[in-house]
């Protein structure tokens, strides 16, 4: 965790920072007073405080919390940046695609916007993936967008960047979506074997009566039958 990055996350708060003297004085005003133009001054300054310090917590633990454990060094001379997460993974720039996933409030950037920024506004992450179907999500406040070596193919936005695991392997998630894939292709083979040649045939004659597994098990089949 990268202290000068995790200030600039918090940018709202720390510029917000001397609302903290008010929010002590609004619940002396509480406990102290009875009266009912107490309680709405006291609501009325514990409301806003309220409104950007239980948001920003929230955001800010989310992504402590996935990011606790990881850490990203940016080698320069030989460009090549190196993730430690319980194993230490090496991969050059080049290799890289990043997407970067900011808050709604920073397209005003891009786009000239009038959007208003919210007290989570300055937390985003990037998600980084391999070519082998890992996936990196840095915080924010691990390493600020700008600082990192490698441009985004694309930005997302959301009103509520949070982040989830830091690392996830993803080519175990397509090896599994492969073998249901093919395993389902072999279900269809199955039903289709006793066609004929001919039957096979009408059935691609019509393809919108078909879906796509279908479809690519009676082509398939074809091909089998006419390399007999």
């Amino acid at each position: 965790i990268n202290k000068k990055s995790t200030l600039e996350s918090l940018k709202y708060f720390t510029q917000t920072k001397y609302l903290l003297p008010i929010i002590m004085v609004a619940f002396v005003l509480i406990l102290k007073q009875g009266n009912t133009w107490t309680y709405a001054i006291s609501i009325g300054l514990l409301g806003p405080s309220i409104f950007f310090v239980i948001p920003t917590s929230i955001m800010h633990l989310n992504h402590f919390l996935s990011n606790r454990k990881l850490s990203v060094k940016v080698d320069e001379q030989n460009q090549t940046v190196i993730f430690q997460i319980e194993k230490s993974y090496a991969f050059h720039f080049s290799d890289l695609k990043v997407t970067q996933h900011l808050s709604i409030y920073q397209k005003n950037k891009f786009d000239r916007g009038r959007r208003r920024e919210a007290p989570w506004s300055h937390y985003s992450f990037l998600r980084i993936t391999t070519p082998n179907n890992m996936e990196f999500n840095v915080s924010s406040i691990i390493m600020n967008n700008i600082d990192f070596p490698v441009q985004p193919i694309e930005r997302k936005f959301s009103g509520w960047p949070s982040i989830g695991r830091p690392f996830v392997n993803r080519q175990i998630e397509i090896d599994l979506q492969k073998n249901e894939r093919d395993q389902h292709l072999n279900n269809w083979k199955q039903r289709f074997e006793k066609l004929s040649l001919e039957e096979i045939n009408e059935k691609l004659e019509r393809p919108k009566d078909l879906d796509e597994l279908p479809r690519q098990a009676l082509n398939e089949l074809r091909k089998e039958r006419k390399s007999y």
